[in-house]
């Protein structure tokens, strides 16, 4: 399935994020075949299309194996909380490589990039006002 169900999933608290097999890329992000989003009872499964590079997700019923994989770097930023919203982006040559999660209110705060048919996480975060009075 290219996109899973929001609905299995939605306003429910991060147990854990776990990755399969984290590779450490050439720019020093860390990725991996598979990012594993656990709650109590399911799984968010966010990998890559092998031939593609395109972003593929699904939802699946708790069960043994899929959490004894790695901790994901920056995995704390989503422990506890809810996902609120979600977004599949495409780019310019209209591949679905980014999805992005809303935690715990309604602005994209968590992204998935699929490269090299590997995916990183990556933190959002908004551009707040500095004390520049240029700006």
């Amino acid at each position: 399935m290219l996109m899973a169900d929001i609905e299995e999933i939605i306003e429910q608290e991060i147990s854990s994020v776990t990755g399969c097999d984290p590779v450490e890329m050439s720019d020093g992000t860390i990725a991996y075949t598979a990012i594993i989003v656990q709650f109590s009872d399911k799984f968010f499964i966010i990998s890559a299309d092998p031939d593609t590079d395109q972003i593929v997700s699904e939802v699946q019923i708790k069960t043994n194996g899929l959490d004894k994989n790695h901790p994901v770097a920056g995995h704390e930023a989503m422990v506890g909380k809810r996902i609120d919203n979600m977004w599949l982006c495409r780019n310019v040559k209209n591949y679905r490589d980014v999805l992005m999660l809303a935690l715990d209110g309604l602005q994209p705060s968590i992204g998935f990039i699929a490269e090299a048919s590997r995916i990183s996480l990556m933190l959002v975060k908004p551009v707040i006002r500095t004390a520049d009075p240029r700006l």
